[in-house]
């Protein structure tokens, strides 16, 4: 291999007057001295980011209302003649209107469904009465919302008439008799939380004060030991399920004295809460005596 030595005396080779093809835009501008008065290049935009294209839509938590289901179409014949039970008076209002009150001031009752007697008398006299008391209602705050449907022939009818006419969304029932219309606030809210707390049907009971005797016609058979004895009150509590259940296997030529005994003819557990004395049930003019002095008491 040889290599050839340029001759110093002679000129260089001279510039090829073709650059060639333009290589093109240079690398990125240096950032201009601190010192210089030369703008800086702008930045670069920021790539876009495409928008999603569905939304998933909100999530809510499913409710679970709290309705009581007031039968008041009873004709209340152990109080003499007169109008029907619940509407008879007790301090210058009838006695459904008392129950009302207190379930529309219990925080927890979300909905309110009146059987009321069956005629379309009794029916107008029910909703009239229950707008008089939605003023009072609206007053205090109470949120209840308040229906009134027919009754039936009997307890056990008018109950499932009511029960019927519930909203879809009320899961917890209770049944209170508009008979017991000096019922505590307290009582309805205990029942409540127990059906609330795991139990599928919840009563009020009181301990039997008198001795109880088993009698057949006017002769004493034994003496009952009531220790295990109780008295039971309203309001009863339940889940709608059982309830409904409860009421669809019910015998119509049958009719059980309250629901907690038809929830027992399926032979299922029906759980208790203590009671209140002011809850007694008025059937006669001396109840009627009583639950005056337990009003004036109040006042």
């Amino acid at each position: 291999m040889s290599m050839s030595t340029a001759d110093p005396d002679l000129p260089g080779p001279a510039a090829d007057p073709d650059p060639g093809p333009d290589p093109g835009p240079g690398p990125a501008p240096v950032a201009a001295d601190p010192g210089s008065t030369a703008a800086p290049a702008p930045p670069e935009p920021a790539p876009a980011v495409a928008a999603p294209t569905t939304t998933a839509p909100p999530t809510t938590a499913p409710t679970h209302r709290v309705a009581v289901v007031v039968p008041a179409a009873g004709r209340g014949e152990r109080l003499g003649p007169g109008a029907p039970k619940a509407l008879r008076e007790l301090g210058g209002l009838p006695l459904l209107a008392h129950a009302v009150h207190t379930l529309l001031a219990a925080p927890s009752v979300d909905v309110i469904v009146i059987a009321a007697p069956p005629s379309p008398e009794g029916v107008a006299e029910v909703h009239r009465l229950l707008s008089g008391l939605a003023d009072l209602a609206e007053a205090a705050g109470h949120r209840a919302d308040t229906r009134v449907v027919p009754g039936g022939a009997t307890r056990q009818e008018s109950v499932a008439l009511a029960l019927a006419a519930l909203p879809e969304d009320c899961t917890t029932v209770l049944v209170h008799d508009a008979a017991r219309a000096l019922t505590p606030v307290d009582l309805v809210e205990a029942v409540i939380g127990a059906v609330h707390g795991g139990a599928a049907a919840v009563i009020p009971v009181l301990p039997v004060a008198d001795t109880v005797k088993a009698v057949e016609g006017d002769l004493v058979t034994a003496t009952v030991d009531r220790s295990g004895l109780r008295a039971v009150q309203t309001p009863q509590g339940f889940t709608r399920e059982l309830l409904a259940k409860a009421h669809a296997a019910a015998d119509p030529a049958a009719p059980a004295t309250d629901d907690a005994g038809l929830v027992e003819a399926l032979g299922l557990p029906v759980r208790t809460v203590p009671g209140h004395a002011e809850a007694f049930k008025i059937t006669t003019p001396f109840d009627l005596v009583l639950a005056e002095a337990v009003l004036r008491r109040r006042r």
